[in-house]
């Protein structure tokens, strides 16, 4: 989007909830022309209340791009969760920011040095390495996971 020079606000809205997610979660074959048409509709519905222009070029453009690359050299069913049971659907966010945290939290400063960064990671592999080996002998339960966190199926 950045790349077509199309507007930061109007990428914005696009990058919202429920716009461009929500071509994940249709039928696959419903994506193109029929899921494109919903997302963009409601896109220009979205602009018209904020006083923002639509780039028609632009995103005729972008969506040119994303039906050759998204839809034909890498297919919906590659990423795409409709379709699959909803208890067997997780999203990675919450464990990787949880991570993220942690490593934070574990850096004396924003920007250490290597051998700051070095230690902090080796002292993290080892109480992982220690988790996994007292889980092997039940010293220790693995830790629980994430609820799960599933988009809701879009109907047209």
């Amino acid at each position: 989007m950045i790349k077509l020079r199309i507007p930061q606000e109007e990428i914005s809205v696009m990058m919202q909830r429920d716009y461009l997610d929500s071509l994940t979660v249709i039928a696959h074959e419903r994506i193109d022309p029929h899921g494109i048409d919903f997302v963009v509709n409601k896109f220009k519905m979205k602009l018209d209340n904020k006083d923002i222009e639509y780039s028609e070029m632009k995103w005729d453009e972008f969506w040119s791009y994303f039906r050759k690359t998204w839809l034909e050299i890498f297919p919906p069913h590659l990423r795409n969760i409709n379709g699959i049971q909803r208890a067997v659907v997780n999203h990675t966010s919450g464990p990787l920011e949880r991570y993220d945290l942690e490593l934070n939290w574990a850096f004396p400063t924003t920007n250490p040095n290597i051998p700051t960064f070095v230690g902090v990671i080796q002292n993290h592999a080892s109480r992982y390495v220690t988790l996994l080996e007292d889980i092997a002998r039940k010293r220790a339960r693995a830790p629980p996971h994430g609820t799960y966190v599933v988009s809701q199926e879009v109907t047209m």
